[in-house]
């Protein structure tokens, strides 16, 4: 049993340019991250870091703590734990051979 409510401002995808600052005006929350690119990419989200090998897409599921491409085909982060938004300022930044990163940021309140 989940006791969240999610905000629906924090329902759809946004592109995130890398040493982006993202506001939480709510509470922790657990987003999803949609990269497209090649390779290993290093992420640091408030200077937790952590790695996953991208091959054209792949998207990062904080709230199930799953890396996948396709639902069939999960498979785990190759370093770190699975980031989370804090409550005011997050700072975002990657590095590898990133085409495009998008998060959806999953706003959550009681």
């Amino acid at each position: 049993c989940r006791a969240f409510m999610y905000s629906i401002d924090g329902d759809e995808f946004e592109e995130i340019y890398n040493n982006y600052q993202i506001v939480n005006y709510y509470m922790e929350s657990k987003p999803i991250i949609r990269i497209h690119g090649l390779g290993m990419i290093d992420i640091n989200i408030n200077n937790k870091k952590f790695k996953v090998d991208v091959n054209k897409e792949v998207y990062i599921d904080s709230e199930l703590e799953l890396a996948y491409k396709t639902v069939d085909d999960p498979f785990n982060l190759i370093e770190g734990d699975f980031p989370v938004f804090e409550k005011g300022m997050n700072k975002i930044n990657y590095s590898g051979n990133v085409f495009k990163f998008e998060i959806k940021p999953r706003w959550r309140c009681l």
